[in-house]
């Protein structure tokens, strides 16, 4: 009998891999530099889409790839962010919630220096 392995929301066979096409692993490694530089400003999918317009179509299927591997994370439906700048927001808003018990957006805007546009989406993601 073949064992299956749950993997987040995905159920899969022990050996099972995804194997993308030459073109695709290019696309794969040129996606997150945009995220990952920008820490915790990252662009909009909209915006990620835009910037590879000639391979716009595959854009969707290789982000879905690398969120389902971990190398991206989705806090909603317009952005996804470097795991690790997320990993360190949260230990930063978990200080600032001992220190004051409670954050309110100008805290975390006081915490993180950004603009609305990020602090809405990242406290509702953290909460």
């Amino acid at each position: 009998m073949e064992k299956i392995i749950a993997d987040r929301e995905n159920i899969r066979l022990p050996d099972h891999r995804i194997n993308l096409r030459a073109d695709q692993e290019a696309l794969r490694r040129r996606l997150p530099s945009g995220i990952e530089n920008a820490a915790l400003t990252p662009p909009s999918l909209r915006e990620v889409t835009e910037k590879f317009t000639e391979q716009k179509s595959q854009v969707g299927s290789i982000l879905n790839v690398m969120l389902k591997d971990g190398t991206l994370t989705k806090i909603n439906e317009d952005y996804v962010f470097d795991p690790s700048a997320l990993t360190r927001l949260r230990e930063d808003y978990k200080n600032l919630l001992r220190k004051e018990g409670k954050a309110t957006p100008a805290s975390f805007k006081e915490l993180t220096g950004l603009s609305r546009k990020y602090i809405i989406p990242l406290m509702e993601y953290l909460m």
